[in-house]
């Protein structure tokens, strides 16, 4: 597909906005999601000043939902989430009606049975097509030994693939005259998608093989148009959400890492990201990728000190940032932070709970009152969390018989198929329980994974932070303690 690479779209997208202050028009999706576990799905996107627009979408018993919007403004990619990673890219923009339909029961089969139609369907086209394409990269993947595979063999397999995706995207958007301001933008918009997958890629293999500085110039310089990198701070390239992202995470890490080649130390300087944004990145991306990553930050803190101590070592960051709005939103999220952190305070009632276990069997945290309960949050996606299984795996067998104390861990935003795949293969004897409805991420606030927690005997939260298995000598003393009271 060729690219064009102008400002044109930013005229298309301020014209379209402008047109909907003349003649408002609601965006509609309607349609049904068979075999979803959920009782809602949520549609979200974000505009250019990294607010967050969403709609909660109720299901009713045969799967079928329905909405009618006005927050759709003007041409914008969307998401559409129907669980835990089975979640569809939407091009929506006013006046869009679609009709969306799927099957809920695993990821692929989800990505491989949905359908579009309606008005807006043919702006849809590449996307649908696009992860169909997914869907079967993945299960070759699933059948081949990265790890075995060579540099070169790498380099074809994401090139052929990259072609491929152009190929469709030229067919599908070859099909309609320019005329129709929304097939112009999402034209262009899919450009840059490409554009910047490709180069995800060919990072990907910089990383993977470890590359020298002087390889990866070169590497690059023979695999990509180096132009674009030389200019990719251009402020039309914002209009693409697939741009931001690789921006704030794979640009990001390239940088840092570029410079930790030189510099190994600075690796353990989790505010150098921050420092490198601040001095290499240029336009629109740069206030958007210092707020994406600061409001992380922040989210991240598990304890109301840690959120003090952030929030000093933040604040001449957010003083930096130039527009108001988007400091007045960090303030605000440290302030919702507080709030969150400040319901799970040492001292307070532990938020109660009933899980089902591996097992099929149903545990509650009241059938636990007199007893000590160490409980580990985690997930079979987070290898930080996997990696404390040896240590607390020992911890539990140096405890299992003491029964002034119970062992739980719960996993959470999850999916079944996957937590039970790392129980078989972890082989933890202790419970472990599936939040099916993230009542524990949400209540326990565990945002930020692993997590531990320490209840005491009444069911009052001891440490809602608690020192990890590896932590060794620390954690075991502070299990002694509130066992020995």
């Amino acid at each position: 597909m060729k690219i064009a690479l102008t400002p044109l779209l930013l005229l298309i997208f301020i014209s379209a906005a402008a047109q909907q202050k003349r003649k408002t028009q609601p965006f509609i999706l309607k349609g049904q999601c068979s075999d979803c576990k959920n009782k809602f799905i949520v549609m979200s996107f974000e505009d250019l000043n990294s607010k967050r627009y969403t709609d909660t979408i109720p299901l009713d018993t045969n799967g079928n939902f329905y909405l009618k919007t006005w927050k759709v403004k003007a041409p914008v990619e969307a998401a559409v989430e129907f669980a835990k990673n089975h979640t569809t890219g939407l091009n929506v923009a006013p006046g869009f009606n679609l009709t969306l339909t799927a099957n809920e029961c695993g990821m692929l089969a989800f990505q491989k049975t949905k359908k579009i139609a309606g008005i807006g369907a043919e702006c849809n086209a590449y996307r649908f097509a696009a992860d169909s394409i997914f869907c079967t990269s993945i299960e070759k993947m699933r059948n081949a030994d990265i790890k075995s595979m060579s540099d070169s063999v790498m380099l074809t397999t994401f090139i052929e693939e990259t072609r491929l995706y152009a190929s469709v995207a030229s067919a599908i958007f070859s099909k309609k005259t320019i005329g129709d301001r929304n097939f112009d933008f999402f034209r262009q918009v899919t450009g840059y998608e490409l554009m910047f997958t490709k180069l995800s890629k060919l990072l990907f293999i910089i990383d993977w093989f470890s590359y020298d500085n002087e390889k990866t110039t070169r590497f690059l310089k023979d695999n990509f148009d180096y132009q674009v990198i030389n200019n990719i701070f251009r402020n039309d390239y914002m209009l693409s959400s697939h741009y931001r992202t690789f921006m704030c995470i794979d640009y990001c890490n390239y940088l840092v890492d570029v410079d930790c080649k030189k510099d190994p130390g600075l690796c353990n300087n989790e505010f150098y990201v921050l420092e490198k944004i601040n001095k290499e990145f240029k336009g629109l991306i740069k206030e958007y990728a210092l707020h994406r990553k600061l409001r992380n930050m922040i989210g991240a803190c598990a304890s109301p000190n840690e959120l003090e101590v952030k929030r000093k070592q933040l604040r001449p960051f957010i003083a930096g940032l130039i527009s108001a709005d988007l400091k007045r939103s960090l303030y605000n999220r440290l302030s919702e932070q507080e709030i969150s952190l400040s319901t799970i305070k040492p001292g307070m009632p532990a938020p109660s709970f009933t899980l089902q276990s591996i097992t099929g069997n149903m545990h509650s945290l009241a059938d636990y009152k007199g007893k000590v309960v160490y409980l580990d949050v985690w997930a079979s996606w987070c290898s930080p969390c996997r990696a404390e299984t040896p240590k607390l795996k020992a911890l539990y067998e140096k405890y299992k018989n003491d029964d002034r104390i119970v062992f739980l861990s719960i996993a959470v935003s999850d999916e079944i198929e996957k937590w039970e795949k790392a129980v078989e293969d972890d082989k933890p004897t202790w419970t472990q329980l599936f939040d099916k409805g993230n009542t524990i991420q949400q209540a326990y606030y565990a945002n930020a994974i692993p997590k531990f927690i320490l209840i005491d005997k009444q069911g009052n939260i001891v440490n809602p932070d608690a020192p990890r298995p590896s932590s060794g000598k620390e954690i075991e003393k502070l299990l002694k303690q509130e066992m020995e009271k």
